[in-house]
């Protein structure tokens, strides 16, 4: 092989690389990729706001993301542990395991993202406290041989 070809051959190495390399940047930089579990909010430097709900690519530019579940299940176990006192006088200390579903509107969801911003711990913290309440304030309706907690133990 002379000098001239082996320049050519570099040459044409080269481009490849460097166009698969900007196809690489731009994938990496400019798109993203959603799944059916998941819906994101996406926030574009100019301002405005995108619920990406579908599953598949979309325009990520700007790198302000958010992704939530479109399922939740959390479960509440000793730390969050809380005593509900019956009719009866009886009490029980409650745990609870809780399955719940993201917003299914897109304006849902966009109130969703205003509200918690992003912060699993806190929605999950929301749920917990509402929980809580909504099982301190029916203890006492019933006794605490009518509820099941009380027979488990």
């Amino acid at each position: 092989m002379n000098k001239s070809s082996i320049l050519s051959t570099i040459k044409k190495n080269l481009k490849w690389s460097l166009s698969l390399l900007i196809i690489c940047l731009i994938k990496i930089l400019f798109i993203g990729n959603n799944n059916d579990q998941t819906w994101v909010v996406v926030q574009y430097p100019w301002g405005s706001v995108k619920v990406v709900d579908n599953a598949g690519w979309y325009f990520k530019f700007g790198n302000s993301l958010w992704s939530y579940p479109r399922n939740w299940q959390v479960e509440y176990d000793d730390n969050f542990s809380f005593k509900v006192v019956f009719n009866d006088g009886g009490s029980a200390i409650m745990n609870a395991m809780v399955r719940f579903s993201s917003p299914t509107t897109l304006e849902g969801k966009r109130k969703f993202h205003q509200l918690f911003a992003g912060n699993e711990e806190a929605v999950e913290a929301a749920v917990w406290a509402h929980l809580s309440d909504a099982m301190k304030s029916s203890g006492p309706v019933m006794s605490a041989s009518e509820h099941q907690s009380a027979r488990r133990g």
